[in-house]
């Protein structure tokens, strides 16, 4: 028993406006993703800047090697 063209061109039909939902569906949860990526990575700035602000608060130097706002602490206090 073979399908009708009728039957096969309407499943085609319903695959493909279900194939676009998915692509549509996929994309937004991508835009969203990412979104969210770029917030925690402005939060972890943050959070390593005040790390940082409060170390030299303290008196203290970070653990990193090569610190840009060490050294700008240390020269500021200094001078």
């Amino acid at each position: 028993m073979t399908t009708s063209s009728f039957i096969r061109r309407w499943r085609t039909r319903i695959s493909d406006a279900q194939t676009n939902r998915l692509r549509v569906q996929l994309s937004k949860e991508q835009d969203r993703t990412r979104a969210l990526e770029k917030r925690v990575a402005e939060l972890q700035a943050a959070n390593e800047g005040a790390y940082h602000a409060l170390s030299i608060e303290r008196g203290q130097a970070c653990l990193k090697t090569d610190c840009s706002r060490c050294k700008a602490a240390e020269t500021g206090a200094t001078a």
